[in-house]
C-alpha cells in the first residue's frame, strides 16, 4: 500500500477525501486495498473478517462505489444525488462511511459541483477516495480540498514477471504486454484476460490495407472492425499505440522504446508505406475519433467506425 494512505490507517488519521492518481488499474486497486484495511477487524485486509468479506462481495452497507451507468461515458447528477443524503446518515457498523468513484474524471460539472458541497465539509467519519490517470478534469476547487496521491506503476520488468508467474503468460506475451500497459500490472493482466494481442493483430492488419490497400481497403477493414465490436475499447487503444510506434520508426528514434516489439518488422513494412505526415495525421484522426466515442452517448458505432475509415482514406489517397 502506498506509504501515505499506510500511515493514515496506522495512526487512525484518516482524512475526508483522497485523489489517487495514476493508472487505472493501479489506482482501483489502492483504493480498493485502503478502504480494505481500514474496514477490516485487523486493519490488514486479511480478507477473512466479516468486514472484508463484504466489502469483497461489495455488499458492505458503509462502502458506496459511484459508477458510470452502462450506456453513459460520463458519471452525471443522477449518479451522485444520494451522497449528501447517505453522508449525512450515521454508519450502520458504527465505523467510517466510504464513497469510492474510480473514475472521478469521468464526472461531468454537473456532477462535480454535486459532489463538491459535501467534500468541502464533509461529516465525521465519512471519506472519499477518487480515483484519476490525470487531475486536469478534475475541477480545482475538488482537487484544493483533497489529499493528492501518485500511484506508480509496477514498471516493465516486474509487470512482466507477474504476468509470467502469476498469469501464465508467455515471454514474449508478457513483454508486449507489460510495455503496452506502460508497466501498469493490473491493466496488462486484463488485456490478457480480455485477448487483446488477437485485438491488436487484426489493428496491425488494418493498418497494413489502410496504408497499403488505401480506397480498396474499406470493406475489409471495417469486417475486422466487426469482429470486436464489443471490444472497442482494446481496439482503439491497439490503433493508437501501434500507430506511436510506427511514429518512432519514421523519426528513427531509440526502438527500446517501442511497445509492440514483437511485430516491429511489420511496422517497419507499414512505415515504408506512408510519410510522417501522413502517420500523424491518421492517429489525430483515430484519437478524435476515440473522443467522440468516448463522449457522444448513444453514437452509432457502425457509422462511427465508417466515416473515420473515409476520413483516413482521404488522407492516405
Amino acid at each position: 500500500m502506498n506509504q501515505v494512505l499506510f500511515s493514515a490507517v496506522q495512526s487512525g488519521q484518516i482524512a475526508g477525501a483522497y485523489l489517487l492518481e495514476g493508472s487505472r488499474g493501479a489506482v482501483e486497486h489502492e483504493a480498493e486495498l485502503f478502504v480494505q484495511t481500514v474496514m477490516c477487524t485487523q486493519h490488514t485486509a486479511c480478507g477473512v473478517c466479516p468486514e472484508c468479506k463484504k466489502i469483497l462481495a461489495g455488499s458492505h452497507p458503509d462502502v458506496h462505489r459511484i459508477v458510470r451507468q452502462s450506456k453513459r461515458q460520463s458519471i452525471v447528477v443522477e449518479d451522485v444525488q444520494d451522497i449528501p443524503r447517505l453522508a449525512s446518515e450515521r454508519a450502520f457498523e458504527g465505523g467510517y462511511t466510504f464513497f469510492i468513484i474510480q473514475e472521478a474524471d469521468k464526472m461531468n460539472e454537473a456532477a462535480q459541483n454535486k459532489l463538491l458541497k459535501v467534500i468541502e465539509e464533509p461529516p465525521e467519519r465519512t471519506v472519499f477516495v477518487l480515483g484519476t490517470p490525470q487531475t486536469k478534469n478534475i475541477l480545482p476547487t475538488i482537487v484544493s480540498r483533497c489529499i493528492i496521491i501518485k500511484i506508480a506503476a509496477l514498471g516493465y520488468g516486474q509487470t512482466a514477471e507477474t504476468l509470467r508467474r502469476q498469469c501464465g503468460a508467455g515471454t514474449t506475451a508478457a513483454d508486449v504486454l507489460a510495455r503496452s500497459a506502460q508497466g501498469d500490472a493490473f491493466l496488462a493482466q486484463d488485456m490478457l484476460e480480455n485477448g487483446y494481442l488477437t485485438v491488436r493483430g487484426d489493428m496491425l492488419v488494418v493498418l497494413r490495407r489502410l496504408f497499403g490497400a488505401k480506397n480498396k481497403a474499406t470493406s475489409a477493414v471495417m469486417e475486422r472492425f466487426s469482429r470486436h465490436e464489443t471490444m472497442l475499447d482494446w481496439v482503439f487503444y491497439a490503433l493508437e499505440t501501434l500507430m506511436c510506434d510506427l511514429l518512432m520508426l519514421k523519426a528513427g528514434q531509440d526502438t527500446q522504446k517501442i511497445m509492440n516489439t514483437d511485430v516491429q518488422a511489420e511496422l517497419q513494412e507499414i512505415a515504408a508505406l506512408s510519410g510522417t505526415g501522413e502517420v500523424a495525421e491518421v492517429l489525430n484522426i483515430v484519437q478524435k475519433t476515440d473522443m467522440r466515442r468516448k463522449t457522444c452517448a448513444g453514437i452509432a458505432k457502425k457509422l462511427m467506425l465508417e466515416a473515420m475509415v473515409f476520413e483516413i482514406l482521404e488522407e492516405t489517397v
